[in-house]
């Protein structure tokens, strides 16, 4: 008779790592900050050198998935911690071994490169400003002023759709024509009147045909109730074509540069 001996699982615990949020300056750390948890759930911890400090929570596990649970947790940390103080935002996914890693090869490594960003930032904000229209009012507006576009439309009302079918494209390419021009007019614009009060602005890709500008603008604090004011005043202007959608606070993604490898 053969006997066979029970076989043990071993339970391989997951290896812990440190994953970071941002960079900050170390003299403004608040302490509201140790009430904002980090990916799942942890508390946030602050791995200091000289006087700039790295965001950072315990991880299980050498990487953590972009789930959409993650990446909100990630964009809500940088939130919170931007209500108090500026921040450089580090992409979503960077994770250590150990806090000898962060301060040797990273705070140490870019400590010239962090300081100075901070610095540089040191009483603005990023405000971000995307602004759609409404097609149909915006096409309405064209008719009533292209005589071109105008006068062709007219000729064509009550013919039989066979008999005007090119005359129709042609018809399409001039409202399609004018619509662009429409939207670079209307960026030209809003641009030329909110730059003026930023110390930089990046235009970015539009998101959809619908958006008409999508734009990050660096403003001092001072000018931000002027950037406000200049802001309400082209909501009103275009209140019957334009609808504006205005981030007031959002880490300086479009500003800040920072790539890190470990």
């Amino acid at each position: 008779m053969s006997m066979t001996s029970p076989t043990t699982e071993q339970t391989i615990p997951l290896r812990t790592g440190i994953y970071l949020y941002c960079i900050v300056d170390r003299s403004m750390i608040p302490q509201t900050l140790w009430k904002i948890s980090g990916l799942c759930g942890q508390p946030l911890k602050i791995i200091h050198y000289r006087d700039i400090s790295a965001v950072v929570s315990d991880v299980q596990g050498d990487r953590q998935r972009a789930t959409r649970d993650n990446l909100l947790t990630h964009t809500l940390v940088l939130e919170k911690i931007l209500e108090h103080q500026q921040l450089l935002p580090i992409r979503f996914g960077i994770m250590a071994s150990c806090e000898e890693d962060i301060v040797n090869n990273i705070l140490k490594e870019h400590y010239w490169n962090f300081h100075e960003i901070l610095q540089g930032l040191k009483g603005k904000k990023e405000l971000g400003v995307k602004v759609l229209w409404n097609q149909a009012a915006i096409i309405q507006e064209i008719l009533g002023q292209d005589e071109q576009i105008c006068h062709l439309r007219d000729s064509l009302a009550g013919q039989e759709e066979d008999s005007i079918y090119y005359e129709k494209i042609k018809l399409g390419k001039l409202v399609e024509a004018a619509l662009q021009s429409k939207r670079a007019q209307l960026q030209s614009t809003i641009i030329e009147a909110l730059a003026p009060l930023a110390i930089e602005y990046r235009e970015n890709k539009l998101l959809s045909e619908a958006m008409v500008v999508n734009a990050a603008f660096l403003v001092p604090a001072e000018n931000e109730p002027d950037f406000d004011q200049r802001l309400n005043e082209l909501a009103n202007k275009y209140d019957n074509t334009l609808r504006f959608k205005y981030t007031a606070v959002a880490p300086p993604y479009n500003f800040v540069n920072i790539s890190i490898c470990l």
